[in-house]
């Protein structure tokens, strides 16, 4: 079909006695047709905004840690002050939609990390 996104995950936890498996899929229209933007950026120590370009209403994201060892969170700046909502380990990615006008700030654990990012259009 066009203008359309296709969204599947499985979610499974299995330890000890905890079993727990989810596993949704779904399509998401696509209004308009932009992305991905933005690469790879290198997240300092301090919180930063997570740049995203020649995107003009932002819809869906990738983003990936693409560091060995190191966290990196994902999250808010409200009056200079950063709250983080989001972490990502080593490794890990996540795919999110993010509300259209929203501009998000990244933080490295401890030494600086490549965050990349794939945003698309609404």
């Amino acid at each position: 079909m066009a203008n359309e996104i296709s969204v599947s995950s499985t979610f499974t936890i299995n330890n000890n006695n905890l079993t727990y498996t989810s596993t949704e899929t779904f399509n998401a229209n696509q209004a308009l047709q932009g992305g991905p933007s933005n690469g790879t950026q290198q997240i300092g120590t301090s919180h930063e905004a997570i740049g995203v370009t020649d995107i003009t209403s932002l819809g869906w994201a990738v983003f990936k840690n693409l560091d060995n060892t190191n966290y990196i969170d994902i999250g808010l700046e409200v009056s200079a002050t950063f709250y983080p909502f989001l972490r990502l380990l080593a490794g890990e990615s996540v795919v999110v939609r993010l509300s259209p006008a929203i501009t998000l700030y990244a933080q490295a654990n401890s030494t600086p990390s490549d965050l990349q990012t794939s945003a698309f259009e609404l």
